[in-house]
């Protein structure tokens, strides 16, 4: 373009606001890639702690455990003909629940294991699942005589 006095129109932007707001942004992209980095660093620290964990509730109370077990079971076989109905109640009694203690143990095993699994997810059809619950709850006579419709749902 072409002015009055054959001079081109010129136009200067002022783009120094841009640039600081892009130098601002790396830094802070920087940041939080540091920060990021941090965090795995501690979530890795924490898992090794929890496989140590695991590895101490599985052992060192498992097997005392076992040995209360084993022992109980000793003095009941080996003690059968000395002791009364009482001390062979009481003696079943502590197997029993050493035994319910083991499977708690192993129950907080498997979990601590769960926690540390990664979760894969699927997408589950709403409409099809609200379809069902009603056909699950429903009388059977009732889903025969009323006409369930469901508008589509999204899914989940």
């Amino acid at each position: 373009m072409v002015t009055k006095n054959n001079s081109p129109d010129t136009t200067y932007v002022d783009i120094t606001e841009g640039i600081q707001a892009d130098k601002k942004l790396l830094s802070l992209i920087g940041q939080l890639q540091q920060s990021l980095f941090e965090r795995t660093s501690q979530l890795e620290s924490v898992n090794k702690d929890l496989d140590a964990f695991a590895y101490a509730v599985s052992h060192d109370l498992r097997a005392p455990l076992r040995a209360v077990d084993g022992f109980s079971k000793f003095v009941l076989e080996d003690y059968e003909d000395k002791l009364d109905s009482e001390g062979k109640r009481l003696l079943n009694l502590i197997r029993t629940n050493v035994q319910k203690m083991d499977r708690l143990i192993i129950a907080l095993l498997a979990l601590s294991r769960v926690y540390r699994r990664e979760l894969n997810f699927s997408g589950i059809d709403m409409t099809q699942m609200a379809i069902s619950v009603f056909k699950e709850q429903a009388a059977p006579d009732v889903v025969d005589r009323i006409e369930f419709t469901v508008d589509p749902l999204p899914e989940a």
